[in-house]
């Protein structure tokens, strides 16, 4: 990719392409967030495919706006509360090739230039919707240990890493956050 200083992009090899997709949602949820604001809506819910999704303040009645979170596979991971935040959920598998029997997921370890292998799903909480798909990648491409200490060290910001075996990772404060209902099994202790 060439960026030049007048601020075009320009891609060297005919053939390739570029997908903003994964944090332009959350940038464009957040210009939406300005927009409802300025408009003065306060209330409002809203979801990009699930996968990024804003909260503005609580449904009438309610302490927030309730979703419902798959895991890394065909199923559920629970129940999350939102309000006043940004959610994004990234899936190692969201899009998928199949390669000789194998299967290669659509996010890109940029340290070996390798597509993800292994089903695992990611949700962050955050400020800002940019922020919370940034860091749902992250998290999917770092190892458990490494993501949730990232996470852990942004303030306002929140983390659920679900691995294919059920295996459950998440931030201290989690749970309490979104007022997380888990569906997961109790996995030999390794659910934090």
């Amino acid at each position: 990719i060439q960026v030049s200083e007048d601020g075009r992009v320009a891609l060297k090899r005919a053939g390739t392409s570029v997908n903003l997709g994964g944090i332009a949602k959350g940038y464009a949820l957040d210009r939406m967030g300005e927009q409802l604001r300025a408009r003065g809506i306060s209330k409002a819910f809203v979801s990009f495919g699930q996968s990024s999704i804003l909260a503005l303040d609580a449904p009438e009645g309610a302490s927030g706006w309730r979703v419902l979170l798959n895991d890394a596979g065909e199923g559920f991971a629970g129940l999350a509360t939102l309000r006043d935040q940004s959610l994004s959920v990234s899936s190692s598998f969201g899009q998928w090739s199949e390669i000789a029997g194998r299967r290669y997921g659509h996010v890109i370890d940029p340290r070996s230039g390798e597509a993800m292998t292994r089903a695992m799903q990611a949700a962050v909480l955050a400020p800002s919707g940019a922020l919370a798909e940034a860091l749902s990648k992250a998290l999917l491409i770092l190892t458990p240990e490494q993501g949730l200490a990232l996470l852990e060290g942004q303030p306002q910001v929140e983390g659920l890493l679900i691995e294919s075996d059920g295996s459950a990772y998440a931030t201290r404060g989690w749970a309490r956050t979104v007022a997380f209902e888990s569906f997961l099994p109790d996995t030999n202790g390794r659910s934090k």
